[in-house]
């Protein structure tokens, strides 16, 4: 997949109709063309579709001006730039033959197809990357298009690694790559590449970022895989990782807490109830399932942890609203777990720093055990545990705490699942999904906080059963 070759260099420039009009955002569109045509580069509307989907296109994108002048408050494209082939096939010939760079789609399911030409870079047009990257704004199409590291730079693969709670992608070329993450929310990126800066200054494994505009970020490629399948070694050192974290905790004091932090034991309780309160009110409006769901078994669940919770506190005499000290707290450069990193060699590098800073290590450990990407057996993850709780023998507090709060940790992440109603994320979302589609997100997250709260066990049950049935672990 091609990028820009050099500054004088034109791309060829593909397009899918319906970005042209009904909700789109037709004013950033022109100023995108405008922007490309002043460069030399030519732009062409494409998509495959049926002989009558193509005919209706080509009617809609004249009732939406795609042919008029801009003179006319068009957008200049004539009939003869249009292409709608039948097949994802004949659509690919034809785009090797115009040498087409960059194909913009409303999703992936073109530039995701087996036909699409490796020497086009495939990204969609909105909020919900699929197999490729989605930018949100037409102005971070050409400030990518335009970003001086990537002059010269040939990419000749797009590779998903994070999609479900990121969107997170290799970009693969000759000389090694990048790493490209299209943040799904507004995030201080200068404050990032200082804090991985001072991450990596720090014997920290980061990524080092290269590049940013807007929501979109790209880092140097270190290298490594993302593990799929996860062996005792493996499980090593990542928990060598935490403790190496927990060690070089002075170097790092000067960085910020992370974003929500729970160094206040009450902030557990806190935001469960937040959270509750917010995506019930969006179920109220949205969805009758979720409303009926959080009613009935999910409520008797997050009473039954903040009763747990409330007698774990009164019985260890802990103060809700004191803060840990510093000395038990831990920097985390990012969620912690195999979904969020790469491993080269003894290295882990975290993949998305999002919720980097100080946080109780209980909750960092809570959430390697109850995110929703995680796919480790409990005894796996009891393996990271016991070495932490090993390390950190002179804290005789930490494993009872940790007992206390991964039970509510464990609601926000079933309530995460089902933040999907939220109205920033409902919006979000609906400017790339159809209705139907935005309603099927809905089904496939309710379904699984379903299965987390039919098979939700409280971790300290966890703990101690496995520590019965796995001769040699240590957790007490």
């Amino acid at each position: 997949m091609a990028s820009n070759t050099n500054d004088n260099a034109s791309m060829g420039i593909a397009i899918h109709p319906s970005l042209f009009g009904g909700e789109a955002d037709a004013t950033g569109l022109k100023d995108f063309l405008q922007g490309r045509t002043a460069r030399g580069d030519r732009l062409y509307i494409m998509a495959p579709m049926s002989h009558p989907d193509g005919h209706a296109a080509m009617a809609q994108l004249t009732v939406w001006g795609a042919f008029r002048t801009k003179a006319e408050g068009g957008f200049g494209f004539s009939k003869r730039d249009s292409f709608f082939p039948r097949s994802e096939a004949v659509l690919a010939r034809q785009m090797r033959a115009a040498n087409i760079s960059l194909y913009v789609g409303r999703d992936d399911s073109f530039a995701g197809h087996k036909s699409f030409p490796k020497n086009t870079l495939g990204l969609i047009k909105g909020t919900y990357s699929g197999k490729v990257p989605s930018l949100s704004s037409w102005a971070a199409f050409n400030a990518l298009l335009d970003a001086d590291v990537l002059k010269g730079v040939i990419i000749e693969r797009i590779i998903p690694l994070r999609q479900r709670t990121a969107s997170v992608y290799r970009l693969v070329t000759a000389d090694g790559g990048f790493i490209l993450n299209a943040h799904w929310q507004d995030k201080d990126l200068q404050g990032e590449k200082a804090a991985l800066d001072a991450a990596r200054a720090a014997g920290v494994p980061v990524l080092e970022q290269v590049w940013c505009y807007g929501n979109v970020s790209l880092y140097k490629d270190p290298g490594g895989v993302k593990l799929t399948k996860v062996s005792n070694a493996d499980l090593d050192r990542l928990g060598a990782l935490i403790v190496s974290l927990d060690q070089r905790g002075d170097q790092l004091r000067s960085l910020p807490n992370a974003p929500g932090t729970r160094i206040r034991l009450g902030s557990y309780m806190d935001a469960v109830n937040e959270l509750w309160k917010s995506v019930y009110s969006a179920a109220q409006k949205h969805s009758q399932e979720v409303m009926f769901f959080m009613m009935t078994d999910l409520e008797q669940m997050r009473q039954d942890n903040i009763n747990h919770f409330y007698l774990c506190s009164k019985r260890e005499k802990w103060e809700k609203d004191q803060e840990l000290p510093e000395r038990e707290r831990i920097y985390k450069p990012g969620q912690l777990g195999f979904h969020n990193t790469l491993t080269l060699g003894e290295e882990v590098f975290v993949l998305d720093s999002d919720g980097a800073g100080w946080e109780d290590p209980a909750r960092v450990l809570a959430d390697f055990f109850l995110n929703n990407e995680q796919t480790l057996s409990s005894r796996d993850k009891l393996r990271v545990l016991d070495a932490f709780t090993k390390h950190r023998s002179w804290d005789t507090a930490f494993l009872k705490r940790f007992w206390a709060v991964a039970d509510l940790v464990a609601m926000e992440w079933i309530l995460q699942l089902l933040a999907v109603l939220l109205p920033e994320n409902r919006e979000r979302l609906l400017v790339t999904l159809s209705k139907e589609e935005y309603a099927q997100v809905v089904k496939q997250r309710l379904e699984r906080a379903l299965y987390l709260r039919e098979s939700f066990e409280t971790m300290e049950h966890q703990c101690k059963h496995d520590q019965l049935l796995e001769k040699g672990a240590k957790i007490r």
